[in-house]
This record gives structure tokens, C-alpha cells and sequence, in this order.
């Protein structure tokens, strides 16, 4: 937490105002009133803090998160536009937030991939933190890979508490579905870099207790399982994460994949690739080094590297679109 600081307006929007409890507990009124622009944070130690009106479980989070850092600063926010922007304010303000996690319990502006937008309900996981990373190292020689680590510590998490394979899967790149029917999460990561560093804020949306608008990991669980609740699988999440990032970083690329693979849904996987209105089957290989889709052409065995970033990939239907040429 090194770079925190009180009584200061930090940051864009939302402008972050930080004060200890030792503070507010003499005088309450130096905490200012919440509203769209800024937002007042109370600071305490675990043992001290109250959650407003019980609706996040410290104990319970912090009884089951096992990392090195991740996770270990928990920010409850009750309701916030995005967490993504609230934790973008935080990099202003600490020179490594990477054990910064930001939850909320209600956002007013979710977003995902490429401006959708994604409905925050209650009984949804809705969290981002920071995540930083030399560019000299393992992983940051493949930042791609990034969402896709994201990806399969999620699956493995709800595997992980559900103690079963749930039929929860990998929507390449970033989408989480259950029987290739429902999309119940999604993530969105923002990196940029500085001094040879990459700095990551990765924001995810997950239905774990929300039976509308589709369905939610509780609502796919057998009856005789325990349901899972955010705080736990916010904080196995966190530990599964670490977890790969270790494995990506000590023996590489692929032996992540090998895991990866387990987790997605498209393991030789026809689909059509239609560049330009010329429609092509082929068989999907896998991902390249970049973490782009690797597709084999039917026709001549022609190897084709189809990147998340201007394509559209209809699972139903097996299709690729360029939507950029």
C-alpha cells in the first residue's frame, strides 16, 4: 500500500477521498458525502470493518483466500458506476495495487467487451483488481494470455467449490457458458505500461446467485450441493488465478494450455471462417502464441490466426466473421 494517502482528492472519476477509522471515529463529519463524481473510502483493518447492511462477508472472504497478494485489500463498494473505473482512480493514487481487489455490490454502468453492456443484478460477482507484471517475464512476453488465464481460473473455481465438473466452459476469448447455451460471466482486462511494467485492471461479471436475466451458477448446481456464495468464489478466484500465473511463469506457455484446454469448449471444434464473403471450413487447432484462435483450413491445410479483437465467433452456429478486413 505503499503511496497511500488521507484527507486527499486522488484520482479521475470516481475522485477518491480516504480517511482512517481512527480518524472518523473522533470526528465522522471529515468523511464528505458520496455522489456520481466522488466517492469517500473508510479505511480499516479486517477485524474492524463492518460492511454496510451485511451484504459482503469479510470473514468468510478472507477465511478462504490463500494468496501471496492478491486479494489481501478488500474495497466494498455498495454501489458504484464500475469497479473498472474505481480501480483505475486507485492506480493514481498506490504504486503497486496489485493486492487491491474492488467489489461491488450494485453497478450502475457495467460494460463489456467492445462498449456491451452488462446487466448488473443483485447476486452477481462483480469485481475488478489490479494486476502487474514485469515485460521481461514468462507471462508478460505473452500478455494475450492474460484474459485467458483469467478465463480458466474462473471455470476452476466454480469446479473447485461446486467439488464437480459443473458444464461451465470457455467461450474463446473471454466470454464463461454453461451447456454451450447460457453466458453467466464475462471479462474485461485494460493494460498499459510503464517502466517495463504492465499494468492490468481485469474486471469480471459473474451470475453466481441471479436467477434473471438467463441463469446462475447456483441455479446449475444439483440439489444436493451447497450453493456458492460471491464471497467465496471471489476469493477461490483469486487464488486460482495466482496459482496459474505461477504455473504460466515456471514451466510456460504450454503446460498452462494443457490446463486451459480442459476449461474451453472448442478442442477440434469445426467452424466456418468466412473472410470477405468466402465462406471456408476448418478445424480449430487451438491458440498460437499471441492467444489468437489457430484454425486449420479443410480444404488445403492452411493454417489462419483469428484475433478476439474485429471478429465475431458465433458458437451456435460455428461461425467466424471478420468484421474488419
Amino acid at each position: 500500500m505503499q503511496g497511500l494517502r488521507y484527507g486527499d482528492y486522488i484520482g479521475e472519476k470516481p475522485i477518491l477521498f480516504l480517511q482512517p477509522s481512527i480518524v472518523l471515529a473522533n470526528n465522522p463529519h471529515v468523511l464528505p458525502k458520496a455522489d456520481e463524481n466522488l466517492l469517500p473510502i473508510e479505511v480499516c483493518r479486517r477485524n474492524k470493518a463492518v460492511i454496510p447492511n451485511g451484504n459482503f462477508d469479510i470473514e468468510e472472504y478472507f477465511g478462504i483466500l490463500k494468496t501471496q497478494l492478491l486479494g489481501k485489500v478488500l474495497l466494498y463498494v455498495p454501489v458504484c458506476e464500475s469497479t473498472m473505473e474505481v480501480a483505475k482512480s486507485l492506480t493514481t493514487m498506490v504504486n503497486d495495487m496489485s493486492g487491491i481487489v474492488v467489489v461491488a455490490g450494485h453497478q450502475t454502468k457495467s460494460r463489456g467487451r467492445s462498449g456491451n453492456q452488462w446487466l448488473s443484478v443483485p447476486g452477481s460477482a462483480l469485481f475488478t483488481f489490479n494486476f502487474q507484471l514485469s515485460m521481461n517475464s514468462n507471462l508478460g512476453k505473452f500478455l494475450g494470455y492474460i484474459q485467458h488465464i483469467v478465463a480458466a481460473a474462473i471455470v476452476d473455481t466454480i469446479n473447485t467449490l461446486a467439488d464437480q465438473e459443473t458444464g461451465v466452459k470457455i467461450k474463446w476469448p473471454n466470454d464463461i457458458y454453461f451447456n454451450r447455451e447460457s453466458k453467466i460471466g464475462g471479462i474485461l482486462v485494460q493494460s498499459s505500461c510503464k517502466n517495463d511494467v504492465f499494468q492490468c485492471l481485469i474486471g469480471m461479471g459473474l451470475n453466481v446467485d441471479n436467477a434473471k436475466p438467463t441463469i446462475c451458477i447456483n441455479d446449475i448446481l444439483p440439489d444436493y450441493c451447497e450453493k456458492l456464495t460471491i464471497e467465496a468464489v471471489i476469493a477461490e478466484f483469486m487464488n486460482k488465478f495466482e496459482e496459474y500465473v505461477q504455473l504460466f511463469e515456471e514451466k510456460g506457455r504450454f503446460e498452462f494450455l494443457h490446463k486451459y484446454y480442459q476449461h474451453w469448449l472448442h478442442s477440434q471444434e469445426e467452424v466456418t471462417v468466412d473472410m470477405d464473403g468466402d465462406p471456408e471450413q476448418a478445424i480449430i487447432q487451438g491458440l498460437d502464441e499471441h492467444g489468437y484462435l489457430e484454425v486449420r483450413s479443410k480444404k488445403n491445410g492452411t493454417i489462419s490466426h483469428v484475433t478476439d479483437n474485429g471478429n465475431s465467433f458465433d458458437m451456435m452456429k460455428g461461425l467466424i466473421r471478420a468484421k474488419f478486413i
